[in-house]
């Protein structure tokens, strides 16, 4: 029985004349029917034909292939890791070592010294002065001898043990010997209760000429003056707070105030009871007049005596359960007043001078400004504070009040 005949696959130039468009038309159904029957014939036909259309060099895509599937399958080489990163690491690291020992043979020597400078202040102090020279007449004719007893501080570390021609001047050898021991033991006990002498004083001295209250070196005190608007008469009791700082003050009887720790561009308030309020930029310390316009609906809250000078009762703490309902009222009708606006807790810390006036307002907790403000107007409207009294003189002093809105 024959064999049956297998068809022949076409070659790789047959395929390329098919792509190229140069075979007969029989050749071409060959070679379709071909790739219909072989998958192999049908991926390379399909591939000859996207690099004619990409435009792609067949033989510049060959090569690359080769190439890539050569290193794909050629062993791959191990990089060293250059040993003169590691060289140079092992370097420093020596140095450094080396350069630690040389600092920790040095430390026992400066710790020596501290050690010693502790231990001494903690010797007991002696109830008795350095022996002076005139109690010594057995040392009397030597010169230095009267120097070391006299200034036992200065010469402590020149001091050195008797020499024998001091011994053999002395009348009695074992007087003079004991004489000296004892010299040295209380010379050296003194000078530690002399430095804890001096040292309270020097401390003293620093804390004197410390200055009181430092501020920073950008900041300065503003000065100014507040005025109605009207009649151009001075309002005393405005407040001036700087907007969102804890900075705040009141105006006094004439109108002027001062307020510290202004720093330039800074925003202040200025208000007072029955007037409008305003906001103004600071650009240097000193600011002008300040004009507040009067509130139609708040005139019913200012005094106006037959002057016409807003005036306020002479009025003192002397019962403090009145004092808390007046400022639980005061607190609840802002509340009322302000529904929607902030709460929370106001701690005020302030001046009271001489004359029971307050000044020098500042928001302890940083509250909120609105709080702030009302607070310290709850404050001025308020019954007057009394001063503290010293040795039967007012003294001003810086009193504390909390509020809870």
């Amino acid at each position: 029985m024959a064999k049956s005949k297998q068809p022949t696959s076409p070659l790789m130039p047959q395929l390329r004349q098919y792509v190229a468009g140069t075979l007969t038309p029989q050749d071409q159904h060959k070679v379709e029917k071909e790739a219909l029957q072989n998958q192999q014939v049908d991926d390379t036909l399909e591939g000859l034909q996207a690099m004619k259309k990409a435009g792609v060099d067949e033989s510049a895509a060959l090569l690359d292939v080769r190439r890539r599937l050569q290193q794909r399958i050629s062993p791959q080489k191990r990089r060293l890791v250059p040993y003169y990163y590691a060289s140079a690491a092992a370097v420093v690291m020596a140095v450094g070592l080396g350069w630690w020992l040389v600092q920790r043979q040095e430390l026992p020597e400066s710790t020596a010294k501290t050690t010693a400078e502790t231990v001494l202040p903690s010797v007991p102090v002696p109830e008795s002065a350095p022996i002076l020279e005139e109690n010594s007449p057995t040392l009397s004719a030597k010169p230095k001898t009267k120097t070391l007893a006299q200034k036992p501080v200065e010469e402590q570390v020149a001091a050195a043990p008797p020499t024998q021609e001091m011994l053999e001047a002395a009348p009695a050898e074992g007087s003079a010997a004991s004489i000296v021991a004892e010299k040295k033991a209380e010379e050296i006990a003194a000078v530690p209760a002399q430095e804890l002498a001096t040292r309270p004083a020097q401390a003293k001295s620093r804390v004197a000429s410390a200055p009181a209250a430092a501020l920073p070196a950008d900041t300065f005190t503003l000065r100014g003056k507040i005025l109605d608007a009207e009649t151009r008469e001075a309002l005393a009791g405005s407040i001036i707070a700087v907007m969102g700082r804890n900075r705040g003050t009141s105006s006094a009887n004439d109108g002027t105030f001062f307020l510290r720790g202004v720093r330039p561009n800074d925003n202040v308030s200025v208000g007072a009871v029955g007037f409008v309020p305003v906001q103004i930029t600071v650009k240097d310390s000193l600011l002008a007049p300040v004009l507040l316009k009067a509130e139609q609906n708040a005139l019913s809250e200012v005094v106006v005596t037959g002057d016409s000078k807003r005036t306020q009762k002479s009025r003192s703490i002397q019962n403090q359960k009145t004092y808390s309902d007046y400022v639980r009222q005061a607190i609840q009708a802002f509340l009322e007043k302000n529904p929607q606006g902030p709460r929370g807790r106001v701690v005020v810390e302030f001046t009271v001078n001489e004359l029971g006036e307050l000044s020098d307002f500042e928001n302890k907790n940083r509250a909120n400004n609105q709080l702030f403000e009302e607070a310290v107007r709850i404050l001025k409207q308020g019954e007057k504070w009394t001063p503290t009294y010293k040795k039967g003189k007012p003294q001003s002093e810086r009193k504390r009040q909390v509020f809870q809105f």
